[in-house]
């Protein structure tokens, strides 16, 4: 049953005086008025404003984003004419052949062989396969190797030297139309594998080796990808200090990137409307204790579930101060498992230690076999269980 609504004007009493129901009846108004009338009621303080404006940090992210590589590619023209040149003239010939491709982590080598390929592959609708080693097995890999036309490995030095020779050698056997690309960090796989390829010339691949980011460069992908981010001003003592500083420790793009991305943040906690990042900031990004003091939301779930693992690992053993890769990587399958949470890949897991290493959080040492890498914590371990210790599902591993 319907209530109607019946007005009493008073006389003497003032609009105001009235309920919401019987201004909105006796003085009709639009959407528009009621906004401005909220707007003058309830001004907005100087917090919020930057909070509502304009999505600056989803912008951030994906602009500075280290798993999301740049459509251009920027800095890599001659290493990208040099695959385009070899799949050209192997594609259009029909014949098979093998390339190898070096460089340390974070050169841009996965980025620039999957720009190329894909484009290579709608002009000429090859069957192309990409692999990762750390995620298939031997047999897996020489399966493939029968039957795709084009074969991109990734990780490639974490296979055997036996199976690296047999690998190039599908290539060279007779009738075949493989080709061959192998991606890895390692350099010295030539010395390991190709010397055996010497006494039969048609197994040699084709050589192509990623030097690292120079400054220059890094400066040059710096300013490319901050321009994206509309609002965001530029400022090149920042800049040029976050690239000097990346080229002269490793040269990897993502820890510029990331360390960048980690100075904006910080420069947004401040209460200063000035959407420019400083020296300042970038130091203090790079810091391994304040960034986690500062940036805990910048920390994905995995990457926490990672470090809170690592701490895990140690607390059982405290005589020993480092451990290894698969090691972490198995017992962080446990754990997952444990708190009915999704695992990601053994690869994913790689990248996730990359980032936490780009990050300053610890070091991944070096090694033939990805697995066997050492890992030891590059911060106080009771600093990253005090950080650790606030989000709800870590502090019951850590418990």
């Amino acid at each position: 049953r319907r209530r109607r609504a019946f007005v009493v004007i008073v006389p003497g009493r003032s609009p105001a005086m009235l309920g919401p129901r019987s201004r909105n009846i006796l003085f009709p108004c639009t959407k528009q008025s009621v906004r401005e009338r909220r707007t003058r009621k309830r001004p907005r303080e100087d917090n919020e404003r930057e909070v509502q404006d304009d999505g600056m940090t989803s912008r951030v992210n994906i602009a500075l984003s280290t798993s999301i590589p740049d459509a251009q590619l920027l800095c890599r023209d001659e290493e990208i004419h040099e695959i385009k040149t070899f799949l050209h003239g192997r594609l259009t010939e029909g014949k098979a052949g093998s390339m190898y491709v070096s460089g340390p982590p974070g050169s841009g080598k996965t980025a620039c062989v999957q720009k190329v390929v894909e484009e290579m592959k709608d002009v000429c609708g090859v069957k192309c396969v990409f692999l990762n080693c750390m995620e298939v097995t031997t047999e897996q890999l020489m399966s493939a190797a029968s039957q795709a036309v084009l074969l991109v490995v990734d990780e490639l030095d974490s296979l055997e030297s036996s199976v690296l020779y047999k690998l190039f050698e599908y290539p060279a056997m007779p009738r075949s139309r493989l080709i061959l690309i192998g991606i890895a960090n390692a350099l010295d796989l030539t010395e390991r594998v190709i010397p055996r390829m010497h006494s039969q010339a048609r197994c040699q691949p084709v050589l192509l080796h990623f030097s690292p980011y120079t400054k220059e460069q890094i400066e040059t992908i710096l300013q490319a990808r901050i321009k994206k981010v509309h609002g965001l001003q530029l400022d090149d003592a920042a800049i040029e200090f976050c690239a000097r500083k990346v080229a002269a420790m490793t040269g990897d793009i993502r820890r510029a990137l990331d360390m960048y991305r980690g100075a904006i943040e910080i420069q947004n906690r401040t209460p200063a409307k000035s959407r420019r990042v400083s020296v300042a900031d970038v130091v203090l990004s790079d810091s391994p204790s304040k960034s986690l003091l500062s940036q805990p939301d910048s920390f994905s779930l995995q990457q926490k579930l990672v470090m809170s693992t690592m701490l895990v690992i140690l607390r059982e053993n405290k005589l020993r101060k480092e451990t290894t890769l698969g090691n972490i990587f198995d017992r962080y399958r446990r754990v997952c498992l444990s708190q009915k949470v999704d695992s990601i890949s053994q690869s994913d897991f790689i990248s996730v230690c990359s980032l936490l290493e780009a990050r300053g959080i610890l070091t991944v040492g070096k090694g033939k076999e990805v697995r066997q890498k050492k890992v030891r914590l590059h911060v106080l371990e009771t600093e990253l269980h005090h950080f650790l210790g606030n989000e709800v599902l870590v502090h019951n591993i850590l418990a």
